[in-house]
């Protein structure tokens, strides 16, 4: 991963690579966990931005899973034993999403006037 420095990263998010960075939040380039030719191969591996970003957060909950650990000290606790867990069901949603056929992002927003979000209206089959 790239966090260890194992290549460069981009932020545009007029490119797939952009929005696979947005869905993982890993915005930020000058502390990237995934180098963009990481990303390029999950959209490579997998059909759209979902799918790709759903592959990545996998693999970022093997290795929080590697490191799960709870410790407390002085009377100051930190659990990280459900990151992975939390990976994994974000995994799920991106995955559920794309299943379900909503659309990947894009970078164009269209708002939408009913009393429900774009997603739901998707869902329902309701106009956007």
């Amino acid at each position: 991963m790239a966090g260890t420095g194992a290549g460069a990263a981009t932020y545009d998010i007029a490119t797939d690579v952009g929005r696979v960075r947005l869905l993982v939040a890993d915005t930020d380039t000058g502390d990237a966990t995934f180098s963009d030719a990481e990303i390029e191969w999950a959209l490579a591996a997998e059909d759209g931005v979902y799918r790709a970003a759903a592959l990545l957060l996998r693999a970022l909950a093997v290795d929080s899973a590697r490191l799960a650990v709870r410790v407390s000290r002085g009377g100051v606790s930190e659990d990280l034993t459900q990151v992975a867990a939390n990976l994994r069901a974000q995994a799920d949603a991106y995955e559920a999403k794309a299943n379900a056929g909503i659309p990947d992002l894009s970078s164009v927003v269209s708002p939408s006037w009913e009393p429900f979000s774009a997603t739901e209206n998707l869902l329902t089959g309701r106009p956007l």
